[in-house]
């Protein structure tokens, strides 16, 4: 009896001890597959503008990795617009836009960030950069609220999140404070917000918005080169005589795109144009716009030069797109270049109307997709036939 008690002891022993070796082997085994814990990459700035010349950290976490081996991370540019040094400083160097992607080294595991530099910002809610390094949310889109990140990207003394100009010099609360400080050549961004401005545009400049602000017109001067990208142009008013919501002077050469123009008003069709582009201009391109609730979508006046018009929505208005190719004083038609084609219309009385003289337009202009008919003109004018849909 006392023998088996010790058996069974025995065997107890050996069970426990067999277990305890066991459990001990899993601890002191490296996790793989599944429940391996591979360190995860994430970018705590998503998108941002920056002011040439300036430069910052880039701000990044490092989640599920071992804490005290960080892995090595790696940060690319993808563009000219700025440069990218070992140490994950960027700096801004010329304007345009540089997609960065960090990578962390021997792996898959990759962000991006979208970086647009540029010489001018506009942002209504804009706080000088002097003043605190506490967020630069309201500047540079969503980043962390501190300057010390995990992994290879500590060291905040070195990362300037409140990046995007000095108050009154290189960033601005109005686009008109905006364009006064700006040169020939230089780029504007406008950040979101309804600035209720009709703009001046006396510079060779190009103009774009970060999630579509609002502006209520905008005159562009003659014989300036002047790109609009991405702004909503909204008012509650028509335009008064040929001006228009967006109205470009004798000489001036535009490209227009990506843009909103809308009358929010009550009021029948009376009058207004939704851009207008006056004689002679160098080159115009329109496309890729949306506009509604005006008599003339787009009229461009005579010129000589290229006309591109193209893939814009027109809707509920007298005509879509107008253009005028005839030249004064004579019974000749001006050789001009280009397109109109690929145009959208809803509730459009004519879709687009092309005054020239003569029964049949025999030119090098590409009209894509729209009927052949005669247009009756104005006698005071000078006169001539037209295609019109």
């Amino acid at each position: 009896m006392k023998r088996n008690n010790i058996f069974v002891i025995i065997a107890v022993m050996l069970i426990v001890l067999t277990t305890c070796m066991f459990t001990a082997c899993k601890n002191d085994e490296t996790p793989s597959g599944d429940n391996a814990k591979e360190p995860k990459l994430e970018l705590t700035l998503k998108e941002a503008t920056m002011i040439v010349g300036e430069s910052f950290k880039l701000p990044y976490k490092i989640t599920n990795g071992d804490e005290k081996n960080m892995p090595e991370v790696t940060i690319v540019s993808e563009g000219d617009a700025v440069e990218v040094d070992k140490s994950g400083m960027i700096t801004a160097k010329k304007t345009g836009d540089s997609k960065i992607t960090a990578t962390i080294k021997d792996s898959d595991q990759k962000a991006e960030c979208m970086i647009t530099v540029c010489n001018i910002i506009v942002d209504k809610n804009a706080k000088d950069a002097t003043e605190s390094k506490a967020t630069a949310s309201e500047n540079s889109g969503s980043q962390s609220e501190n300057d010390s990140q995990s992994g290879e990207n500590q060291g905040g003394e070195n990362v300037k999140l409140n990046y995007g100009g000095q108050l009154g010099t290189t960033l601005f609360k109005t686009v008109a404070e905006g364009l006064a400080a700006s040169k020939d050549g230089d780029v504007v961004i406008i950040k979101e917000g309804d600035y209720g401005e009709t703009i001046s545009i006396a510079k060779s400049v190009t103009i774009k918005g970060v999630k579509s602000p609002k502006l209520k017109g905008a005159e562009i001067e003659g014989n300036k080169q002047v790109t609009l990208e991405g702004i909503t142009f909204n008012n509650t008013e028509y335009p008064t005589g040929t001006l228009g919501m967006i109205y470009v002077k004798e000489g001036a050469s535009v490209s227009i795109k990506n843009c909103i123009l809308n009358i929010t008003t009550t009021e029948e069709l009376s009058g207004g144009y939704g851009i207008f582009v006056e004689k002679q201009a160098n080159k115009v391109e329109i496309s890729n716009n949306t506009l509604s609730n005006f008599r003339y979508g787009i009229f461009v006046c005579a010129t000589d030069k290229e006309v591109k018009i193209t893939d814009n929505k027109l809707s509920n208005m007298e005509v879509g797109i107008g253009l005028d190719i005839r030249q004064e004083n004579s019974t000749e038609n001006y050789p001009t270049k280009g397109e109109i084609k690929k145009n959208t219309y809803n509730e459009t009385k004519s879709k687009t109307q092309f005054l020239h003289y003569g029964d049949n337009y025999d030119g090098e202009f590409d009209f894509e997709d729209n009927e052949l008919e005669n247009a009756a003109t104005d006698e005071g004018q000078t006169g001539g036939s037209g295609i019109t849909e």
